[in-house]
């Protein structure tokens, strides 16, 4: 069973709210159904977005179409594609979230990959960029599906620094969502992270990891996450060895 997180400022972002209620359900359906996935590109229809939420067809179009309008989800052949969903911070440096994202969207229909990675969102830019590193290590069967599409910005190729061409050991989707979270909401600085990916490309290091989060989560009265979570790291002894990415 998946575990989907739902950021604890939902409530407060001020698109939410503005929504109306039929949209903050449909919107919480969409962050929450078994469907999601750590790319935010997933089949679904209206007619089970309809009976999952008790609301009429009518009203889920309706509200997928708003969602579109404000550039936040789109509706195509049956997939929902959420803008946003791939954090802001986003690591396409590290192998264990390639390998979650690369094995999303190597499933996917090729009008849907085109349509997704022509948006001017989090998730296009990101299909662009990991085309472009792709290209870099070469026979990815996405690779193909990614040549066709047309950018409509004129952004410069991102410089590739490490990416791994071979995933043995890849995240599972509880994992994702929660280094998905710690990305978002504990403002660890970029060598915090490095240090926490390294030890996220171990199974022991990984549950660690998702020991101490769960750990904060449950608390009220941490004001920093990211600087008790790194105070945690450090305290725990590590028997493992931590494997160091390396440059291509």
């Amino acid at each position: 069973m998946k575990t989907a997180s739902i950021k604890s400022t939902f409530w407060k972002d001020t698109w939410v709210q503005k929504l109306t209620p039929n949209e903050k359900l449909i919107m919480l359906h969409l962050l929450s159904t078994e469907q999601i996935n750590v790319a935010g590109i997933y089949d679904i229809t209206i007619n089970t977005i309809s009976h999952e939420t008790g609301l009429n067809q009518e009203k889920v179009k309706k509200a997928l179409d708003r969602f579109e309008k404000d550039n936040k989800v789109f509706f195509r052949n049956d997939f929902i594609i959420l803008a946003n969903r791939i954090s802001s911070n986003y690591n396409a440096d590290n192998p264990g979230i390639n390998g979650g994202v690369i094995k999303v969207l190597e499933n996917l229909p090729e009008e849907i990959l085109i349509f997704a990675g022509d948006t001017d969102t989090r998730i296009g830019h990101l299909i662009k960029k990991v085309g472009h590193l792709l290209e870099k290590t070469g026979d990815v069967p996405i690779l193909s599906y990614l040549n066709l599409i047309q950018s409509k910005s004129n952004q410069s190729n991102p410089k590739p620094e490490i990416l791994a061409k071979k995933i043995d050991d890849e995240w599972d989707d509880s994992f994702l969502m929660i280094w998905r979270d710690i990305n978002d909401e504990y403002k660890i600085s970029k060598t915090g992270m490095q240090k926490l990916s390294n030890i996220a490309n171990t199974k022991p290091g990984r549950q660690m990891i998702a020991d101490i989060y769960k750990s904060i989560e449950l608390k009220d009265n941490i004001k920093n996450k990211g600087n008790y979570m790194m105070k945690s790291i450090n305290a725990n002894s590590m028997p493992f060895n931590i494997p160091k990415l390396k440059k291509v």
